[in-house]
């Protein structure tokens, strides 16, 4: 299962990686005195593009062989496995899933709605105990 990111995130990035990428261009081809600031602009597009690129194609978590697999750019994976996980908090919207090696937090104002629903069906279905979990089994079943 893949959880995406929003849309409306996808698309600033790119938004952004080809503005500044333009405004390079501008800045090298329009200008007689080349300085090396204008060569800036051309690698911050460059690094939004890239990062838009990374992001349409790995998406923002995979859950695959019971592993939850977050994917960032500029860090390591977070692994955990679905069967490791002691206790799931939420705070502030985001959801916090915890083992005995380590935690994996997971942001929603980067998830796309849908995503997030068949994600959380995903997670209420753990076997937590009631204080554990931010999820009521009672509402799970109906």
């Amino acid at each position: 299962m893949i959880v995406k990111f929003k849309k409306k995130r996808l698309i600033i990035n790119l938004i952004l990686g080809i503005v500044w990428f333009l405004l390079g261009l501008i800045s090298v081809f329009t200008e007689e005195n080349i300085r090396w600031s204008n060569y800036l602009y051309l690698i911050t597009g460059a690094l939004y593009t890239a990062h838009f690129l990374y992001d349409y194609y790995n998406q923002y978590l995979k859950i695959e062989d019971n592993i939850i697999t977050v994917n960032k750019l500029y860090s390591w994976k977070n692994k955990i496995k679905l069967d490791e996980i002691i206790s799931i908090k939420k705070f502030a919207g985001d959801y916090t899933l915890i083992s005995k090696a380590n935690k994996v937090v997971i942001n929603n104002t980067l998830v796309d709605a849908d995503s997030l629903n068949e994600l959380l069906l995903v997670l209420s279905k753990l076997d937590l105990p009631a204080d554990k979990t931010p999820f009521n089994k009672e509402e799970a079943a109906a």
